[in-house]
């Protein structure tokens, strides 16, 4: 299983993604996220540990007036992960934020105005981000519409469905490879060669892509 879909399988369960939203805002005892959820300590037990093996969270243990020290729980994970599906697209991507941006705990003198300029800041993040998701939208829009009518001409044009298959592999990757073709269709390289000097004898690839 790949790292998009371990991430998948792990995000698919609502719990998690509940206790995750929670950990991500501070630090939880195991117990606490049971009392929040209303879910049994045991099955929040059992998330955390799935969701630790895979380096989603991070367990440490402090001090507790009431006993002995407690383990508590803090996401760690920093990833984007974005799922495009249309009548001609299905495309599902995974990203991971740089180091250079991990996120640095900064010590505070809890000054309310240092929030305010916070919360604006915020403010405008948050709108901009808005305005790149309308942008980026638009765009899966127009590229799936686009599929559709290449989808059309691709079924009129080739009688195979491995050269169908190929075909729609090249469309929605700028470069590709050979052992790319290889490794995400099942198909031998030299099959995908020949279909290829076909796609360029017709002139649908340029000949500098075999």
């Amino acid at each position: 299983m790949d790292e998009l879909d371990d991430i998948l399988s792990l995000l698919e369960n609502p719990t998690r993604r509940r206790i995750l939203r929670r950990l991500t805002l501070e630090t939880h005892y195991p117990l606490q996220l049971a009392k929040e959820l209303k879910v049994s300590p045991q099955a929040v037990m059992k998330h955390l540990s799935i969701m630790e093996k895979h380096v989603l969270v991070k367990c440490v243990r402090e001090d507790s007036t009431m006993g002995p020290r407690r383990k508590c729980y803090f996401a760690i994970k920093r990833l984007s992960l974005r799922l495009d599906m249309g009548p001609n697209l299905f495309e599902a991507r995974l990203d991971e934020f740089s180091d250079a941006g991990k996120r640095r705990s900064v010590e505070s003198d809890g000054d309310p105005e240092d929030l305010i300029r916070l919360r604006d800041e915020l403010r405008e993040i948050n709108e901009k981000i808005s305005n790149v998701d309308g942008v980026l939208l638009s765009l899966i829009d127009n590229k799936e519409r686009r599929l559709d009518r290449a989808n059309r001409i691709i079924q009129q044009l080739f009688d195979e469905y491995e050269e169908r298959e190929i075909l729609h592999y090249i469309l929605n990757h700028t470069d590709f490879t050979l052992r790319d073709l290889s490794e995400n269709l099942g198909l031998r390289e030299e099959s995908i060669r020949n279909v290829l000097k076909r796609f360029s004898q017709m002139g649908i690839i340029p000949e500098e892509e075999l």
